[in-house]
């Protein structure tokens, strides 16, 4: 597997593809949680492996990307990468050139705070087949339906207080909407090209997992324009840990949806 960092709009990306040599079959974009440590883990492991090249942006604000952290930096961003890799601008900084990929993400997999900003960013994709969400955090705060998962403002303090110079907040009023369930309203663009979902949770996730399976479905459908296959895969012994989730039965239900 070989990696490389691009920089697009300022914001930093890690890519992981498996062989420099060869065109990958796909792209996926990999939206990490909140907070975040940079690097592979088991799923673009196993998704590079099947020869898929896997951009993981790191959020405006974090650690090198420029600009401040907050939810809707973090979305525009998403479109910002998207617009660059349809324009063929993947420039790989360590010897200046351009990188030989697909122009279009297929798939996009979003991990727990990921998933909410994956679901927010859907309509700035024209070719996208699959969504995998993991651990996945579909709103916050009050909603029309709870995805069954309880977060206050008071996290916004602690990771400010551990993770000083990794996070660099500004616009603290949207973090509060966020919490006071603001951002829970879908966009009026939706996107037509999804046909699958994907949601893998864990047993042993802080989630209440009747509420998440009783409503996700329907928060999810919101941002699609399409009758699409919602597909959920809960785990036994699974917790919120993204490698804790990927045993060998649920990674290869998730390589049947790549083609």
């Amino acid at each position: 597997m070989a990696r490389f960092r691009n920089i697009t709009k300022g914001i930093m990306c890690e890519n992981y593809i498996y062989d420099k040599a060869q065109l990958p079959i796909g792209s996926c974009i990999f939206l990490s949680g909140f907070p975040a440590t940079p690097g592979e883990n088991s799923l673009i492991t196993s998704l590079v492996k099947k020869n898929i090249h896997v951009c993981n942006p790191q959020y405006p604000g974090t650690y090198d990307s420029d600009g401040h952290f907050n939810l809707e930096s973090c979305i525009k961003s998403v479109e910002k990468i998207n617009k660059a890799t349809q324009a063929d601008h993947i420039r790989n900084l360590k010897n200046s050139k351009i990188m030989t990929l697909p122009n279009h993400f297929h798939y996009m997999v979003g991990y727990s705070f990921g998933a909410f900003i994956a679901l927010n960013s859907l309509q700035f994709f024209s070719s996208l087949k699959t969504l995998f969400l993991v651990s996945p955090v579909l709103s916050y705060g009050p909603s029309l339906e709870s995805c069954g998962y309880s977060e206050t403002y008071d996290f916004i303090e602690y990771v400010k207080k551990t993770r000083p110079h990794t996070y660099r907040f500004d616009n603290f009023d949207t973090w509060k909407g966020l919490y006071n369930g603001v951002y829970n309203l879908t966009p009026s663009v939706k996107n037509t090209s999804l046909e699958n979902v994907i949601c893998i949770i864990g047993e042993e996730d802080d989630f209440d997992l009747e509420k998440f399976a009783e409503n996700h479905e329907k928060i999810i459908t919101r941002f699609t324009a399409n009758k699409i296959n919602v597909k959920l895969i809960r785990v036994a012994n699974g917790s919120h840990s993204i490698n804790s989730l990927l045993n060998t039965e649920v990674m290869t239900e998730i390589l049947n949806y790549i083609e």
